[in-house]
């Protein structure tokens, strides 16, 4: 484990925008006021402020929904780059952990006669 590691960012996040429609539009909104994580690492919290509005808003998010936390790669900014890497040195962005490699590659197909055995080619 590396205290320092960047994460894959999950790209298909539309449903976790931090700041709805209409305060995305206004100038005068201040984001990220306040950030912080939580001890364990799970949970990203984002504070900021409607000027327009005098209103102050926060936004929580589970970190697993925004990175593949569990996804150590050298390059993690080719996941979900839309290029699927299998084989070689890109076998590890191939895993569930990686969400096989931001759903750039098809996922694995289970192989006949092998319960709970799932392969990206299974051979009959």
């Amino acid at each position: 484990w590396r205290p320092f590691t960047r994460l894959p960012q999950i790209l298909d996040i539309k449903s976790q925008r931090i700041l709805n429609i209409q305060q995305q539009v206004r100038e005068n909104t201040i984001l990220g006021l306040q950030v912080s994580l939580s001890g364990d690492g799970s949970v990203l919290t984002v504070s900021g402020y409607d000027i327009d509005g005098d209103f102050g808003f926060v936004k929580v998010f589970n970190v697993k929904d925004l990175f593949y936390v569990g996804c150590l790669v050298h390059d993690p900014e080719v996941i979900g780059n839309g290029e699927c890497y299998i084989g070689g040195r890109d076998e590890y962005y191939y895993t569930e952990e990686c969400g096989y490699d931001g759903s750039d590659c098809p996922l694995p197909l289970p192989v006949e006669g092998y319960p709970d055995c799932f392969v990206l080619y299974p051979v009959a």
